[in-house]
């Protein structure tokens, strides 16, 4: 199951998109400014897959306003293939719909699966809602997800959302060592452990209380003639507060009736009042409706007039200007009339002559000019073809003389590497040799750390096993004096070693000065104080043991005490037989590994065995260590020798494209000198036609000046009637110039008068709108005084429902003799004066009810006897449950603690063997910390250092304290320890999915490190990853992935986009 396309709408400020995932093996990187919306994609994936860590009111745009209805949906497509392909069709979907009336309204969800062959034809198989029908509940779509569909993104890690991924670094340990347990599922053994410690202290406690309540039962049977006579007091005193209780519900019941009459009639009252002034209302907002409706008339009727008055003005400005415009025409003709006189005198031909010239002139300037204008185009078109030709030249020169260089280039690289297939194959072999010599250095590391620890208990002479160190350290922690066995006791020197065999059983036990210790593991755990010898013994001559020499006098005690205790295994049950423990329960082995303890020789013997071991194996630690090293440096050089290959082997392909590109060459150089010819003689052609173009444009003119005297002189005739006809059109035009002028003084009368009445119904409006105001004051007056009545009358009906309950509940609780009503009570108190009565007469009721009496203290004796017999018994029942629930916790502490050392060993390995790939060394251990209170917690601890540097390895959550800088790790080496701690957990876990999200996956890692982590991942998950980063890349990053998805915002709109690359490799 793989994801292949998500769709949103209506998420955040988003528009309605369909985003493409890719296939199964392809990588997706998004990638775009901070706070532009990536994170949200991963939430929409986390929210339609149902995980807890999404909230889903975080997906409505904040540009939404608070009334404002919110609508969404979001569609995740799996492509079933891969490795949790499932048995189903090649498509399914999960569809999340949401639904929002308000912001502060409940959201409502639907989550819906759909199948189908096609993407685009998907079919709804099932649909899901809160307490949904046929048990489609969102409780049954988590569950089809993570057993149906093999997906659950908080179980499985499916998605790392903002900071999860580098959150490892800066969490403290305790929190770290949680998130730990959860993902490998300890914290339930760890929760179960921890409940059996729980109920361990519940069962001492419930002994003590056993015990208590075992003393007390005397006491109880002294008790019982007092409780008769507190019995017989109690029932007085419920009859007598009662009958007062009840009578004052009543006399309340009555105030409240009488109450809610009077406030109904004021109400009606006040209600009709409202009803006059609402119908007054009314009235005067007709009358104001009316006076709107006038003052709309008069306005359209000014409307009109003013169009027409600005219809007249426009036409006495158009006659203004037409008189005016006709007084310069006359002028004008009247100066040409002169002019044109004076110009005969001019010419030197006849009309007939001046026309035919000037035809021929025109012709002949035109052929010129079109033949001009040809020769310019032609010319214009070779030098195009001469820049073209040019630009192909200087590019063919610029590519054939690079293109000879890489050759010569590349033909001396394969001369020295051969091929890159060559190289490829010394690359297989020195890595496949270095992840041998890897393993091999890591199996020996931890080889010589155990014979380090060795030697240093050899040469001490303290030889003590793993288990003993845990429980010497716990009972140091509550100040307890212990020993081991061989501290206090020794095989004597003539003694055979082979006779320590026989104490295997036994021979790590530990003895402690003190009492009631509980045992951290299964050792024998021996209390001093307890032990009482019944003889004094420095020899067992049986296992050949004897009391040490070197110890204090007190300390010869405690070994007497521990030799007797051995000897009784010889003397009684549990005995010791052939190194065997024998006991009514079975039979018991060894203790720890087998190896020689308590004679000093053979731990001296042993000594120099392990240290003979040590330097042999220290010395080929050392050569795998240099060999290791030297194949890191040939692989870097076999990497850059294959990439240089591989670039020389492509570009000796192209010593066919060189001699097309010299051919290409001189081709273009042979139409260049072709194209030079073609151009000179063209421009001999221009420089001709030129010459004779500009003699005929002057003939041209000469012709053109004497046939516009010609004309000039026709048209004298002409304009002398034309300029008769001005001065009468002048005459008619100041006429109506007049005429308009009266109109116009006309409609200036009539829209003042209109204005006039205008502004008088204005007045009138204002006066009815003052009147309304007044009415509709006295309507909110009214209201709220029927708003108070309407509020008393519901607070009377409850007072007076409460009391009707309480009446009916004492009626129930009071015997029948008290249920009358109490004559000698006053009846004239007030309301405060009942409710005050009617509490104090209820609180006693209530407190003589809830006294605790006894009505059976005639037999409270034997049943007290019987009770103390019970709690005989319960309390032996408590302690057998103690010891019982003690070796549970014991066994679940041991199975907690290796389930925990099983899986940091593994992952401390990976986490090792990344960081080295990164110059790092780094360990991954654990903490067990025990509290006064008893209480165990755990702390995990990711610690790092340079390879080469000096100094204790340091945990990368370390800094340094009251603000201030300087200890710890950088900021890019924590992001890297943390993915790589990260990775070292996926690579753990008993699930593994065909895909993993994400978010902020490198965010603090430089470009080198960025890559190469990526790598790392890609290559040990071996799923589909998608990747947010806020960062920009270079172009060796972005070939990592095929398809690259841009988020970008714009605050102005606002509104949310997202541009797909698709990167062809």
């Amino acid at each position: 199951m793989i994801p292949y396309q998500l769709k949103i709408h209506g998420v955040r400020d988003y528009s309605p998109r369909s985003i493409h995932l890719g296939e199964p093996d392809e990588h997706i990187l998004i990638t775009g400014p901070n706070g532009v919306g990536k994170s949200t994609l991963t939430f929409c994936l986390g929210a339609v897959l149902y995980s807890s860590k999404v909230e889903l009111e975080g997906l409505r745009s904040t540009n939404l306003k608070v009334n404002d209805p919110w609508y969404a949906r979001i569609t995740l497509i799996f492509l079933n293939e891969g490795k949790t392909k499932i048995d189903g069709p090649k498509f399914i979907a999960f569809q999340l719909t949401v639904n929002q009336d308000t912001k502060n309204s409940p959201i409502q969800r639907e989550y819906e699966v759909l199948h189908g062959q096609d993407q685009e034809q998907l079919t709804s198989h099932a649909r899901y809602t809160s307490g949904g029908t046929a048990g489609r509940t969102f409780k049954a779509y988590r569950e089809d997800l993570r057993v149906r569909y093999k997906i659950e993104p908080d179980i499985y890690y499916l998605i790392w959302y903002q900071q999860e991924v580098n959150q490892f670094a800066a969490m403290y340990p305790e929190e770290r060592f949680r998130k730990f347990s959860d993902m490998f599922e300890i914290s339930e053994m760890q929760k179960e452990w921890e409940a059996s410690l729980e109920k361990i202290k519940e069962v001492r406690t419930e002994i003590e209380y056993l015990k208590a309540i075992q003393k007390g039962a005397e006491l109880n049977l002294n008790a019982a003639q007092t409780e008769l006579n507190k019995y017989l007091d109690n029932k007085k005193r419920i009859l007598t507060s009662g009958q007062k209780y009840y009578t004052l519900l009543h006399r309340m019941i009555g105030y409240y009736s009488t109450s809610i009459d009077k406030t109904s009639e004021q109400k009606a009252h006040d209600q009709v009042e409202k009803e006059k002034r609402i119908v007054a209302q009314q009235k005067l907002k007709q009358n104001i409706s009316e006076l709107e409706q006038q003052k709309t008339q008069l306005s359209q009727n000014m409307e009109v007039l003013s169009e027409q008055l600005k219809h007249i003005i426009n036409q006495l400005q158009q006659q203004q200007d037409e008189d005016t415009q006709q007084q310069n025409l006359q002028q004008q003709l009247e100066q040409q009339l002169e002019k044109i006189d004076e110009k005969r005198k001019y010419l030197r031909f006849d009309a007939d002559t001046t026309q035919r010239s000037l035809e021929e002139t025109k012709k002949q300037y035109a052929t010129i000019t079109n033949q001009l204008a040809e020769l310019n185009n032609q010319h214009t078109q070779l030098r195009k073809q001469e820049r073209v030709l040019d630009q192909d030249k200087a590019r063919l020169e610029v590519t054939s003389s690079q293109l000879k260089d890489e050759i010569t280039k590349a033909e001396k690289h394969k001369a020295i590497y051969g091929s890159s297939a060559q190289i490829e194959q010394q690359i297989n072999t020195v890595s496949l040799q270095n992840e041998r010599d890897f393993e091999q250095i890591q199996r020996l590391n931890m080889e010589l750390k155990m014979m380090e620890q060795n030697i240093t208990q050899y040469e001490l002479k303290k030889v003590v096993s793993t288990r003993q160190q845990q429980g010497l350290l716990h009972l140091k922690q509550q100040q307890l004096e212990a020993y081991t066995l061989r501290e206090l006791i020794e095989l004597m020197p003539s003694a055979p070693v082979q006779l320590e065999k026989q104490l295997e059983a036994i021979k790590y036990s530990i003895f402690y000065v003190g009492k009631n210790y509980k045992p951290v593991n299964d050792l024998y755990y021996v209390s001093l104080p307890q032990l009482v010898p019944t003889e004094s013994i420095s020899k067992l001559p049986e296992f050949g043991l004897q009391i040490r020499n070197d110890l204090t006098e007190q300390q010869r005690n405690y070994a007497n005490k521990a030799l007797w205790w051995v000897k009784q295994f010889i003397l009684e049950s549990p005995k010791i037989e052939q190194g065997l423990l024998y006991d009514t329960r079975g039979v018991r082995g060894a203790q720890e590994a087998a190896q020689y303890i308590l004679s000093d020789g053979a731990i001296e013997k042993l000594l120099q065995e392990v240290q003979q071991n040590y330097s042999k194996t220290k010395n080929e630690q050392q050569q795998l260590e240099k060999q290791y090293t030297e194949n890191q440096q040939q692989l870097k050089q076999l990497q850059g020798h294959l990439h240089t290959m591989q670039l020389a082997e492509s570009t000796l392909l192209k010593q066919a494209d060189y001699a097309s590109y010299l051919q290409q060459l001189e081709l273009v150089e042979q139409k260049l000198s072709d194209l030079y010819d073609e151009q000179t003689a063209l421009e001999i052609q221009l420089d001709e036609l030129k010459s004779e173009q500009m003699e005929a444009k002057h003939n041209q003119d000469f012709y053109e000046q004497q046939w516009t005297i010609h004309e000039e002189l026709g048209a004298f005739a002409g304009q002398q009637m034309q300029l008769q006809q001005i001065v009468q059109a002048r005459k008619y035009l100041q006429q109506n110039i007049r005429a308009l002028t009266i109109e116009q003084e006309s409609k200036d009368r009539e829209i003042n008068q209109q204005k006039r009445e205008q502004s008088r119904l204005g007045e009138q409006q204002q006066q009815f709108e003052s009147e309304l105001k007044i009415v509709e004051s006295q309507i909110t007056g009214y209201e709220l005084t029927i708003q108070k009545a309407m509020d008393k009358l519901e607070l009377d009906e409850t007072m007076k429902s409460r009391c009707q309950l309480d009446l009916i509940e004492l009626e129930q609780i009071l015997p029948q003799e008290a249920q009358q009503l109490d004559e000698q009570l006053a009846t004239n108190m007030s309301l405060t004066m009942l409710q005050a009565e009617s509490e104090q007469a209820q609180a006693q009721l209530r407190n003589a009810r809830l006294e605790k009496i006894n009505e059976n203290a005639q037999q409270n004796y034997d049943q007290q006897k019987a009770d103390f017999d019970k709690k005989n018994a319960e309390l032996a029942k408590s302690e057998q449950l103690l010891e019982s629930n003690t070796i549970r916790a014991n066994e679940q502490e041991d199975r907690l603690e290796t389930t925990i050392t099983m899986h940091l060993i593994k992952i401390n390995t990976l986490f090792q063997k990344y960081m080295d790939l990164f110059q790092f060394e780094g360990q991954v251990e654990k903490e067990r910390i025990e509290e006064k209170s008893g209480r165990v917690t755990f702390r995990l601890y990711i610690k790092a250092r340079k390879i080469g540097h000096q100094g204790a390895l340091e945990d990368v959550s370390m800094k340094a304290r009251s603000g201030k800088v300087g200890l710890g790790v950088s900021g890019g080496e924590e992001s890297l320890s943390s993915l790589l701690f990260a990775l070292a957990l996926l690579q753990n876990l008993t699930t593994s999915p065909g895909y993993i999200v994400l978010d902020e996956f490198d965010s603090a890692l430089d470009d080198e490190r960025k890559n190469k982590v990526f790598n790392l991942y890609a290559e040990e998950l071996q799923r589909k990853l998608i990747i947010v980063s806020p960062k920009g890349h270079d172009e060796t990053y972005y070939n990592c992935f095929s398809k690259v998805f841009i988020v970008e915002h714009d605050a102005t709109i606002p509104k949310s986009t997202i541009r797909g690359i698709q990167n062809k490799k």
